[in-house]
């Protein structure tokens, strides 16, 4: 499961990437990051994206990796 939310203010824009996986996937930060570089927009750059300890406003599940990025907007 993957849940992305992305807010802006005109200037900024905030997101995070929440990559869900079952317990017994042997799903590393490396491995999630293959996967997001698929799925995010090329201007967002994959090697820019740092891990999060919360997807938004909610704390980080057990079953889940998640990264955010702050990116501005010319």
């Amino acid at each position: 499961m993957v849940d992305v939310l992305v807010m802006e203010d005109g200037t900024l824009e905030e997101g995070w990437i929440a990559v869900g996986f079952p317990f017994d996937t042997p799903l590393n930060e490396y491995t999630a990051l293959d996967v997001v570089a698929h799925i995010l927009p090329p201007d967002i750059m994959v090697a820019g994206l740092e891990r999060a300890p919360y997807f938004a406003d909610r704390p980080l599940r057990h079953d889940e990796l998640v990264f955010t990025w702050d990116l501005a907007l010319i």
